[in-house]
Protein backbone atom coordinates (compact mmCIF):
# COMPACT_ATOMS: atom_id res chain seq x y z
CA UNK A 1 0.00 0.00 0.00
CA UNK A 2 1.04 3.37 -1.21
CA UNK A 3 0.96 6.51 2.09
CA UNK A 4 -0.95 9.72 -0.02
CA UNK A 5 1.62 11.63 2.15
CA UNK A 6 5.39 11.22 2.52
CA UNK A 7 7.29 11.08 5.48
CA UNK A 8 8.23 14.68 5.45
CA UNK A 9 6.47 17.58 3.46
CA UNK A 10 7.94 18.42 0.25
CA UNK A 11 9.71 21.51 0.82
CA UNK A 12 9.38 24.47 -1.96
CA UNK A 13 11.46 27.55 -0.90
CA UNK A 14 9.89 31.19 -2.59
CA UNK A 15 12.39 33.49 -3.00
CA UNK A 16 12.90 36.52 -4.31
CA UNK A 17 14.51 40.27 -4.04
CA UNK A 18 12.64 42.44 -1.38
CA UNK A 19 9.36 44.12 -3.07
CA UNK A 20 8.98 41.06 -6.09
CA UNK A 21 6.16 40.11 -4.26
CA UNK A 22 6.99 36.38 -2.69
CA UNK A 23 4.52 36.79 0.17
CA UNK A 24 1.72 37.56 -1.79
CA UNK A 25 2.51 34.79 -4.01
CA UNK A 26 2.33 32.72 -0.93
CA UNK A 27 -0.38 34.16 0.42
CA UNK A 28 -2.19 32.64 -3.29
CA UNK A 29 -1.28 29.34 -2.75
CA UNK A 30 -2.33 29.39 1.27
CA UNK A 31 -5.86 30.71 -0.28
CA UNK A 32 -6.27 28.59 -3.09
CA UNK A 33 -5.02 25.05 -1.92
CA UNK A 34 -4.84 25.70 2.44
CA UNK A 35 -0.94 24.97 1.62
CA UNK A 36 1.20 25.36 4.92
CA UNK A 37 3.73 28.32 4.36
CA UNK A 38 6.50 29.11 6.67
CA UNK A 39 7.85 32.74 6.47
CA UNK A 40 10.97 33.19 7.34
CA UNK A 41 10.76 37.15 7.66
CA UNK A 42 7.80 35.99 10.63
CA UNK A 43 9.86 34.10 12.50
CA UNK A 44 12.49 36.63 12.27
CA UNK A 45 10.62 39.30 13.69
CA UNK A 46 9.70 36.66 16.84
CA UNK A 47 12.62 35.51 17.71
CA UNK A 48 13.87 39.16 18.69
CA UNK A 49 10.75 39.83 20.58
CA UNK A 50 11.67 41.22 24.13
CA UNK A 51 12.83 39.06 26.64
CA UNK A 52 14.22 36.48 24.31
CA UNK A 53 17.87 35.51 24.13
CA UNK A 54 18.31 36.35 20.47
CA UNK A 55 17.33 40.60 21.11
CA UNK A 56 19.99 40.21 24.09
CA UNK A 57 22.64 39.09 22.10
CA UNK A 58 21.90 42.07 19.65
CA UNK A 59 21.76 44.42 22.21
CA UNK A 60 24.99 43.23 23.18
CA UNK A 61 26.49 43.86 19.63
CA UNK A 62 24.88 46.56 18.17
CA UNK A 63 23.86 48.78 21.52
CA UNK A 64 20.78 49.67 22.95
CA UNK A 65 20.39 52.49 19.80
CA UNK A 66 18.70 49.76 17.94
CA UNK A 67 15.61 49.97 20.62
CA UNK A 68 12.95 51.82 20.35
CA UNK A 69 12.02 53.59 23.47
CA UNK A 70 9.18 50.86 24.80
CA UNK A 71 12.50 48.47 24.48
CA UNK A 72 11.40 46.42 21.50
CA UNK A 73 13.71 46.33 18.27
CA UNK A 74 13.67 49.38 16.15
CA UNK A 75 13.89 47.15 12.59
CA UNK A 76 14.61 50.59 10.50
CA UNK A 77 17.21 51.25 13.03
CA UNK A 78 19.00 48.26 12.73
CA UNK A 79 18.46 47.77 8.72
CA UNK A 80 19.71 51.06 8.45
CA UNK A 81 23.02 49.94 10.45
CA UNK A 82 23.36 46.84 8.73
CA UNK A 83 22.89 47.19 5.12
CA UNK A 84 25.70 50.05 5.35
CA UNK A 85 28.22 47.71 6.61
CA UNK A 86 28.54 44.56 5.60
CA UNK A 87 31.25 43.60 8.53
CA UNK A 88 27.89 44.29 10.80
CA UNK A 89 25.36 42.53 8.63
CA UNK A 90 27.09 39.68 9.39
CA UNK A 91 27.29 39.93 12.78
CA UNK A 92 24.18 40.33 13.31
CA UNK A 93 23.41 36.97 10.49
CA UNK A 94 25.55 34.64 12.85
CA UNK A 95 23.24 35.70 16.25
CA UNK A 96 20.08 35.41 13.90
CA UNK A 97 20.08 32.73 11.31
CA UNK A 98 20.76 29.29 13.18
CA UNK A 99 17.33 30.49 15.19
CA UNK A 100 16.03 30.67 12.24
CA UNK A 101 16.62 27.44 10.67
CA UNK A 102 15.77 25.86 14.01
CA UNK A 103 12.56 27.21 13.94
CA UNK A 104 11.65 26.40 10.31
CA UNK A 105 13.35 22.89 10.61
CA UNK A 106 10.69 22.43 13.28
CA UNK A 107 7.88 23.69 11.40
CA UNK A 108 8.63 21.25 8.37
CA UNK A 109 8.57 18.16 10.86
CA UNK A 110 5.31 19.47 12.10
CA UNK A 111 3.88 20.14 9.06
CA UNK A 112 0.80 17.53 7.66
CA UNK A 113 0.80 18.47 3.75
CA UNK A 114 2.46 16.62 0.93
CA UNK A 115 4.30 19.91 0.65
CA UNK A 116 4.87 23.48 2.19
CA UNK A 117 6.46 26.73 1.10
CA UNK A 118 8.80 28.44 2.86
CA UNK A 119 9.02 32.13 1.93
CA UNK A 120 12.89 32.95 2.13
CA UNK A 121 14.69 35.97 1.06
CA UNK A 122 18.17 35.08 1.32
CA UNK A 123 18.50 31.90 -0.76
CA UNK A 124 20.99 32.85 -3.48
CA UNK A 125 23.39 34.28 -1.13
CA UNK A 126 22.76 31.00 1.01
CA UNK A 127 25.08 27.47 0.72
CA UNK A 128 22.38 26.23 2.56
CA UNK A 129 20.23 26.27 -0.79
CA UNK A 130 20.75 22.50 -1.10
CA UNK A 131 18.28 21.94 2.09
CA UNK A 132 15.40 22.30 0.14
CA UNK A 133 13.32 20.36 -2.77
CA UNK A 134 12.71 23.05 -5.02
CA UNK A 135 13.49 27.00 -5.83
CA UNK A 136 10.44 28.83 -6.49
CA UNK A 137 11.99 32.69 -7.60
CA UNK A 138 9.29 35.56 -7.74
CA UNK A 139 10.51 37.82 -10.19
CA UNK A 140 10.44 41.51 -11.29
CA UNK A 141 12.30 44.44 -12.80
CA UNK A 142 14.66 45.93 -10.31
CA UNK A 143 12.40 49.05 -10.99
CA UNK A 144 9.65 47.85 -10.04
CA UNK A 145 11.83 46.73 -6.78
CA UNK A 146 12.51 49.96 -5.86
CA UNK A 147 9.37 51.53 -6.38
CA UNK A 148 7.10 49.12 -4.73
CA UNK A 149 9.57 49.25 -1.35
CA UNK A 150 9.91 52.88 -1.36
CA UNK A 151 5.79 53.30 -1.47
CA UNK A 152 5.32 50.43 0.86
CA UNK A 153 7.95 50.95 3.36
CA UNK A 154 8.03 54.93 2.99
CA UNK A 155 11.92 55.19 2.50
CA UNK A 156 14.23 56.90 0.13
CA UNK A 157 15.36 55.98 -3.05
CA UNK A 158 19.16 55.42 -1.12
CA UNK A 159 17.94 53.06 1.30
CA UNK A 160 15.83 50.64 -1.49
CA UNK A 161 18.89 50.66 -3.17
CA UNK A 162 21.37 49.91 -0.38
CA UNK A 163 19.22 46.94 0.62
CA UNK A 164 19.25 45.79 -2.84
CA UNK A 165 22.72 45.81 -3.08
CA UNK A 166 23.42 44.08 -0.26
CA UNK A 167 20.96 41.04 -1.59
CA UNK A 168 21.71 38.45 -4.54
CA UNK A 169 20.92 40.49 -7.95
CA UNK A 170 18.45 39.48 -10.15
CA UNK A 171 20.39 37.35 -12.65
CA UNK A 172 21.67 35.05 -9.43
CA UNK A 173 17.94 34.50 -8.49
CA UNK A 174 17.01 33.31 -11.45
CA UNK A 175 20.19 30.97 -11.73
CA UNK A 176 19.19 29.34 -9.13
CA UNK A 177 15.35 29.00 -9.93
CA UNK A 178 13.69 25.70 -10.38
CA UNK A 179 10.70 27.45 -11.75
CA UNK A 180 9.98 31.36 -12.02
CA UNK A 181 6.71 33.35 -11.51
CA UNK A 182 6.66 36.63 -13.42
CA UNK A 183 5.42 39.04 -11.07
CA UNK A 184 5.97 42.34 -12.72
CA UNK A 185 3.08 45.01 -13.16
CA UNK A 186 2.51 43.87 -16.61
CA UNK A 187 1.22 39.72 -15.43
CA UNK A 188 -2.14 39.54 -16.44
CA UNK A 189 -3.31 36.79 -14.03
CA UNK A 190 -1.35 34.58 -12.04
CA UNK A 191 -3.63 31.72 -10.86
CA UNK A 192 -3.11 29.86 -13.69
CA UNK A 193 0.96 29.96 -12.71
CA UNK A 194 -0.03 28.88 -9.63
CA UNK A 195 -2.44 26.10 -10.20
CA UNK A 196 0.11 24.58 -12.63
CA UNK A 197 3.53 24.91 -9.97
CA UNK A 198 0.70 23.25 -7.28
CA UNK A 199 -0.05 20.30 -8.88
CA UNK A 200 4.03 19.93 -9.92
CA UNK A 201 4.64 20.00 -6.50
CA UNK A 202 2.02 17.60 -5.45
CA UNK A 203 3.62 15.31 -8.05
CA UNK A 204 6.81 15.43 -6.94
CA UNK A 205 5.96 15.14 -3.81
CA UNK A 206 4.11 12.10 -4.18
CA UNK A 207 7.45 10.48 -5.61
CA UNK A 208 8.90 10.93 -2.15
CA UNK A 209 6.11 8.97 -0.51
CA UNK A 210 6.97 5.91 1.80
CA UNK A 211 5.57 2.85 0.43
CA UNK A 212 4.27 0.53 3.31
CA UNK A 213 3.01 -3.28 2.93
Amino acid sequence: MTSNQPQYPYVVAVTGGIGSGKTYICDMFSAMFDIKVIDADLIAREIVEPGKPCLKEIISEFGTGVLNDNNTLNRAALKSVVFSDESKRKALEKITHPKIREEISNQIKSSTMSYCLISIPLVAESERRQKFDRILVVDCSEKEQLERVMSRDLLEKEEVSAIMKAQATREERLSIADDVIDNSSQQISLTTEIQRLHKLYEQLAQKLSPVNE
